[in-house]
């Protein structure tokens, strides 16, 4: 008896890290099938140092749409992430973008396999064949039918168009002041577009002042950002856009020497947003929740608020939001 015990435990230890789920670089994340009422679980390798907590998440992606959205499990190291899908996550290719406490991005593919279940195969029913009564039928003399030569029909292969990115549309931010105390201050905002890591086309908007908002959004700013224009990126199609947005306390105009500013957006009124033109069809990308692109738009307002130092001074990050193409 306590052999099969002892067996059964190790079975049982066996199935659960077979069934286990692990995220390093250029190595696929393993799955079952995931319910929406389950959760992912992806852990990093041991090998990686631990990392701060605060902005670490992960994105789950299917064809470029996300599937899944989650975060670190843990109070104070980003080594494991709970994934929470969207709806039922069927087994086949999927793709990960994971963000670090530094804001590092490191992407690799994940291939989410069937549950370990037994097949169940239905119990056959006889069913009774009747029995058929010959009848006398004359019989017919044949006809000759002429053979039919198959006429070759040429195959038309369609022609795969490389997906190109041309233009961006102005970034659309909401701002607003932190504290009445810095109603003197004007900011510096910048925002930058990256395919992968490469810089596309950036955008800088110099000493704008911010309103005071004292009730939810009301009073916020609307700004918009254009970007300079650029060659046409190819390559694009299956890469990681990236929107990078930072402010200062403005060079000019200024008259304070600290000064906070907060952004909004993921919501349908404070939509900060910018467009990506690919291939002659413009499509319109919204900042939401957890740092993503979609296109479409929040239902639950975020702020991020950021306090710059003296004027003139370096660039602070708002964040950085990210979508694969």
């Amino acid at each position: 008896m306590k052999r099969l015990l002892s067996l059964f435990i190790l079975l049982t230890v066996y199935s659960l890290v077979y069934t286990s789920s692990v995220f390093a670089m250029n190595h696929p994340i393993q799955l079952r099938d995931v319910y929406m009422a389950e959760t992912a679980t992806i852990t990093r390798f041991s090998g990686f140092p631990n990392e701060p907590h605060g902005s670490c998440t992960a994105v789950l992606f299917k064809d470029s749409m996300q599937v899944a959205v989650g975060g670190d499990s843990y109070p104070y190291l980003c080594n494991e992430y709970q994934l929470f899908p969207n709806y039922l996550l069927r087994s086949g290719v999927y793709s990960v973008i994971m963000t670090d406490g530094w804001g590092d991005t490191f992407t690799t593919d994940a291939y989410i396999y069937p549950p370990l279940t037994p097949t169940v195969q239905p119990t056959s029913v006889p069913i009774a064949t009747p029995t058929l009564i010959p009848t006398n039928i004359p019989t017919s003399t044949p006809i000759s039918t002429p053979t039919l030569l198959p006429t070759m029909t040429p195959s038309i292969v369609p022609t795969q168009v490389e997906k190109k990115i041309t233009s961006l549309s102005p970034l659309k931010i909401w701002l607003s002041l932190q504290d009445p105390v810095d109603l003197l201050v004007k900011f510096d905002i910048r925002a930058e577009v990256y395919k992968g890591s490469a810089l596309i086309s950036s955008g800088q908007k110099d000493s704008i002042p911010a309103p005071l908002s004292l009730v939810g959004a009301h009073g916020a700013k609307l700004i918009a950002i254009p970007f300079a224009s650029f060659s046409p990126i190819t390559d694009v199609d299956g890469s990681v856009l990236q929107l990078k947005t930072f402010v200062r306390n403005a060079c000019k105009k200024s008259l304070r020497n600290s000064g906070s500013a907060k952004m909004w957006f993921n919501d349908k009124e404070e939509n900060s947003q910018f467009g990506v033109v690919i291939n002659k069809k413009k499509s319109d990308y919204f900042l939401r929740d957890n740092f993503i692109l979609s296109q479409t738009q929040g239902s639950s307002l975020k702020t991020i608020t950021v306090s710059t130092a003296d004027k003139c001074g370096v660039f602070k990050p708002f964040g950085t939001w990210r979508v694969r193409l």
